[in-house]
């Protein structure tokens, strides 16, 4: 009987720590799950929107949101409005790029509005904002039926308009990018494990100068 007395309390012990150790794993998923949750915390979805923003206060975000939705559809008043507007191969208003960039490399603050047509004719805005240290850009897709609504802002060391010649012709790139000697030939050729890989490329478009 004693030895069935204590199979009984060491089969117990042993059930009590299987149960233990069973609620200290759990316990460290849920932080481990609650602490991946908190770290997109950033994105989430408001009005039919999906939001991705970790670098600007919501209070500004919604401020520059709200500009952004007011501003027309037609190219003429955007250009008008102090927008540089990319259609296919064209450019308009090229000299609010010009402003921004020579700003831009006298560290002064400043911001610029970017208008670019998809092929079925949507407007998608973003808009470039130096601070004197970096450039944050706010893409807002809201007006192109043919993707998903969204605002999504990334953030840059370095602004850049690169040229190289194609078909005879000069062609320009607008980028943003973490790479202090950015050129030509490291853009084309990235090796995505560069350590001064962007963390996010913006290039407008190809345009023909």
């Amino acid at each position: 009987m004693k030895q069935v007395s204590s199979f009984k309390k060491i089969f117990l012990v042993a059930v009590i720590l299987v149960l233990v150790a069973g609620a200290i794993i759990y316990v460290r998923y849920l932080r481990g799950n609650t602490k991946a949750a908190q770290d997109f915390s950033w994105i989430y979805e408001e009005d039919g929107v999906l939001i991705d923003n970790q670098y600007l206060e919501e209070a500004q975000l919604k401020e520059i949101m709200a500009f952004l939705e007011k501003l027309p559809d037609d190219r003429e008043t955007l250009v008008n409005d102090g927008c540089f507007i990319v259609s296919f191969a064209n450019v308009y208003g090229e000299n609010y790029l010009e402003t921004f960039r020579n700003l831009y490399e006298q560290g002064q603050p400043t911001s610029l509005l970017i208008g670019k047509y998809t092929d079925e004719g949507d407007l998608i805005i973003s808009y470039l904002l130096y601070d004197g240290e970096k450039v944050t850009l706010v893409v807002d897709t809201r007006r192109d039926e043919w993707a998903r609504k969204q605002i999504f802002v990334t953030q840059h060391q370095y602004f850049s308009i690169l040229e190289r010649e194609r078909d005879g012709s000069k062609v320009k790139t607008v980028l943003l990018h973490n790479n202090p000697e950015m050129t030509i030939e490291k853009w084309t050729n990235l090796d995505p494990a560069d350590p001064h890989a962007w963390e996010g490329l913006f290039a407008i478009a190809d345009f023909i100068n």
